[in-house]
């Protein structure tokens, strides 16, 4: 684990240059003369995206499939069109400005889903949908500008479970 954490394959992020080369020069800075600080690589992952909802997931940066549970994750409460459920926080880079649709293709709950521009800011809320999906399953779709975003996963009226997000740019 700690040649996977060093090597930058431990959340494998993708994201803007700046962000890019940060990490990066956190992980060369964690790798010693012949081992590997293991600890302080970690730390190069934590902290700089959300302090509510630590526990983040990255977006590919050709989009796809992202499987994930929100059963017993922490809450940073409601979005404008609902949800305070367990959440989790997809952090979605996006390099030039580009339209890019966010889809919950399955899941064993009822969904909702809100774009942020600053994880840790309700007010930066971008957009909300609750049933915009097949039945219950939530969409949204947004021109993004070049950025990060944080799109948190959340479920109607509390709800938690697991599903998967498909992310198309």
């Amino acid at each position: 684990e700690c040649l996977d954490i060093c090597t930058g394959q431990f959340r494998a992020p993708t994201g803007g240059e700046a962000l890019l080369i940060g990490i990066m020069t956190c992980l060369k800075a964690a790798r010693g003369e012949d081992e590997c600080d293991a600890e302080r690589a970690a730390s190069c992952f934590r902290g700089a995206f959300c302090n509510e909802v630590p526990d983040v997931i990255f977006a590919p940066a050709e989009g796809g499939q992202i499987n994930y549970d929100t059963t017993g994750r922490n809450s940073v409460g409601r979005a404008n069109c609902g949800g305070g459920g367990g959440q989790q926080v997809v952090v979605v880079p996006v390099g030039q400005r580009t339209n890019v649709r966010f889809t919950i293709t399955a899941a064993n709950y009822d969904t909702l889903i809100h774009l942020r521009a600053d994880c840790d800011e309700a007010d930066s809320e971008i957009a909300c949908n609750d049933d915009g999906g097949v039945g219950t399953l939530s969409q949204l779709s947004a021109v993004l500008d070049p950025g990060i975003y944080y799109l948190y996963i959340d479920g109607f009226a509390g709800r938690e479970g697991t599903g998967t997000l498909e992310i198309v740019f």
